[in-house]
């Protein structure tokens, strides 16, 4: 492999090889980048030599795209950081539990092993040219694909992009491709009305709270969703948020966690009762024999609880929860998020005592099915990645908690008003195209690709 003459290192850029010293000293040291990708950049041939071990296995199939590469310098960070070597986290695992039954231990070894032969896949993928243009075939390294970007980069206010591409890649790899762009707050006005469709129990209004003012007119949120299910939910964590005594932590259990404490078992009752008291006869059925079922469910253990999400996940055999697992870089943070894919227990602690009614009890005849809510599905790509203090975990429990505060006291001061509707958004219905036209919404959000149009 040789190098090309020397280039000047911008302020940003360090040696690709991460054990350098020279990363312990003058950043404004000469780099010379690898001729054959373009990806890396070395202080030496000594650093390029060391480092061969880990770039060989991606540099001869990024040749073809060099190209490419050195005109998306801002690319290079994410592809240079590409691994195919995974952490053992079942040996991990075990060190903090040791006492599972061995056929979980398997089956961790069994989604981990998944994910091993997922990169080899991919990395053979990348090299068969079935796509004649190189940008098609980098967009499934990336959250961003290059169309998208160009087209932020110029699109003005108003602007939709109509070129989103489907393309199916070669299986068996179980690659999931998403061509979104970042999750970022969105400025919510107040005395507006947002519509939001197909939402996730608090829609987008939820993570845009710092941008509400609590004095202010209040936000009208027009929330529709076909599943009864979400509906029932979402109505009965509305009624605990009114509820004065009821705390943030006990809200997000109830969204999220297969644990409670005694505090949210007894607020969730208290709120099922209120709802189908006084609002019961103006629900639609299927949303009312939710909310009998769940009225009627009694305590169930922490125990019970967390062996019922055991073997539901297993006996899902899915293995994208390792995929997620390995990528993280802190060995805590993955034992913790392999736990919780486990058992999706957010909180577990000495108060955490009761299964979760909503996640532990399922009656499919009324829609109840086994609960699979991932909360790091439901957090911002910049909770992923901002370097703050506490690992992954510890910033996703801060965000909802945090969140869920600001939430609920704009909610008990009606500065929002939520309104969840039992409803499917097509071009036939009517009835819901015209309330919606009525409201004037100044933003509608699709939750099916997070992508927001303003109207």
């Amino acid at each position: 492999m040789r190098l090309f003459d020397g280039i000047s290192c911008n302020p940003a850029q360090k040696c690709s090889f991460k054990a350098c010293k020279c990363h312990d000293g003058d950043d404004s040291v000469p780099l010379r980048q690898c001729a054959a990708c373009g990806l890396t950049a070395y202080c030496s041939k000594e650093a390029q030599k060391k480092d061969w071990v880990r770039h060989k296995q991606v540099c001869s199939k990024l040749r073809p795209f060099k190209e490419f590469i050195m005109n998306h310098p801002e690319m290079k960070p994410s592809l240079d950081g590409i691994s195919f070597e995974v952490p053992d986290i079942v040996e991990e695992y075990k060190k903090i539990y040791p006492s599972l039954h061995p056929f979980h231990y398997l089956f961790i070894e069994t989604a981990l092993q998944a994910t091993r032969d997922m990169l080899k896949e991919n990395l053979e993928m990348m090299s068969i040219e079935n796509d004649p243009d190189p940008q098609n075939l980098l967009k499934r390294w990336m959250e961003v694909g290059p169309a998208l970007f160009d087209f932020i980069s110029t699109a003005d206010a108003g602007d939709v992009w109509k070129t989103k591409p489907y393309r199916l890649y070669s299986p068996p790899a179980p690659q999931q491709f998403r061509n979104t762009s970042f999750s970022c707050p969105t400025h919510i006005q107040n005395g507006k009305t947002i519509v939001d469709i197909g939402f996730v129990d608090f829609g987008i209004i939820f993570e845009s709270v710092d941008s509400v003012d609590p004095d202010g007119e209040p936000v009208q949120v027009l929330a529709y969703d076909k599943d009864p299910f979400c509906i029932a939910k979402t109505l009965v964590m509305h009624e605990m948020i009114l509820d004065e005594i009821v705390q943030p932590r006990s809200v997000v259990e109830v969204w999220l966690s297969s644990l409670w404490s005694v505090k949210t078992f007894e607020a969730f009752k208290r709120a099922v009762r209120v709802i189908i008291d006084e609002k019961g006869s103006a629900l639609d059925k299927s949303v009312r024999d939710i909310l009998n079922f769940w009225r009627k469910q009694k305590k169930m253990t922490s125990k019970v609880a967390l062996a019922y999400q055991e073997k539901a996940m297993i006996n899902r055999l899915d293995s994208d929860f390792a995929m997620t697992t390995c990528s993280l870089e802190s060995e805590t943070d993955r034992v913790k998020f392999l736990r919780y894919s486990m058992t999706k227990a957010l909180y577990e602690d000495t108060t955490t005592v009761i299964g979760s009614v909503v996640m532990n009890t399922e009656k499919e005849s009324i829609g109840i099915k086994q609960a699979f809510e991932c909360c790091f599905e439901a957090v911002p790509y910049r909770i992923h990645i901002v370097m703050e203090r506490g690992g992954i975990f510890e910033r996703t429990v801060t965000f909802f908690e945090r969140n869920m505060s600001k939430y609920m006291n704009l909610v008990r001061q009606k500065a929002i008003v939520f309104s969840p509707k039992l409803s499917t958004l097509t071009t036939d219905n009517e009835a819901v195209l015209s309330e919606m036209k009525d409201a004037k919404p100044y933003l509608i959000s699709w939750s099916n690709n997070n992508n927001n149009s303003m109207i």
